[in-house]
């Protein structure tokens, strides 16, 4: 199995680069996972949240449920980075993954 994304993927988020495919995949994956339950953050919002760890908004009111759903859907895809490549057989990762 060709693994060249997934390599280059873990390159980019332990290097922090920004701009690159890692980036991009986790604000648009936060962005329109989460709007499609329902969060009213913006592409915007969503990216600025993935940058800093912060918050960052003025002026305006957000839900803090759709800051915590991104927070914990950033988290949730680099876990599914890590462990990528381990069998799906154990139903213990993917439960895992939803509490």
């Amino acid at each position: 199995m060709n693994n060249m994304l997934l390599e280059r993927l873990l390159q980019e988020q332990t290097s922090q680069l920004k701009g690159g495919i890692y980036h991009r995949t986790q604000i648009d994956f936060c962005y329109n996972s989460n709007h499609i339950e329902g969060s009213q953050l913006t592409r915007e919002q969503t990216r600025y949240i993935f940058e800093t760890n912060t918050i960052g908004i003025a002026q305006q009111a957000v839900n803090i449920d759709d800051i915590i759903e991104a927070i914990n859907h950033f988290r949730a895809f680099d876990i599914m980075l890590h462990s990528a490549t381990e069998p799906l057989s154990s139903n213990d990762q993917i439960i895992s993954q939803h509490f």
